[in-house]
């Protein structure tokens, strides 16, 4: 594992793997979730305080200042910057979940502050080809 700024590098594929390797504070890393490309590398936020910590974190809200009414082709490829909002992508969130059994954990915060969460304990994004089967039958 090598910091290169505030970016922490390895092979992980998630930010569980990099708590795993030391990384414990909030902010942006790579990752390498494609296992069938292990080179392609996505920049994401990893939420490393929030219960335990070992959060990639798959969209982010804060303030309005990104766009969210987006065609499919734009939340398949994802959209935004990891330090302010942004989704993630349904492609990266596919290979995420694909590997492994995942949970999510769903925050939400009103403008007055007011907080509420939910956690579940097993999280899976099918792949789009996959979903498109199901509709045809």
């Amino acid at each position: 594992m090598v910091s290169v700024g505030d970016l922490v590098t390895s092979t992980a594929r998630n930010c569980h793997e990099l708590q795993e390797h030391g990384m414990e504070s909030d902010g942006p890393n790579i990752i390498y979730p494609f296992s069938s490309h292990p080179d392609n590398t996505v920049l994401v936020y990893c939420d490393q305080t929030t219960e335990q910590g070992g959060w990639t974190v798959i969209q982010r809200r804060i303030d309005g200042s990104e766009d969210f009414y987006r065609d499919w082709q734009e939340y398949e490829n994802g959209f935004g910057s990891v330090e302010k909002e942004f989704w993630l992508g349904n492609i990266v969130i596919h290979e995420l979940t694909e590997q492994t059994v995942n949970e999510i954990l769903v925050e939400l915060e009103d403008w007055v502050g007011e907080k509420r969460h939910a956690h579940y304990k097993m999280f899976h994004i099918a792949d789009d080809k996959i979903e498109e089967n199901k509709q045809h039958h």
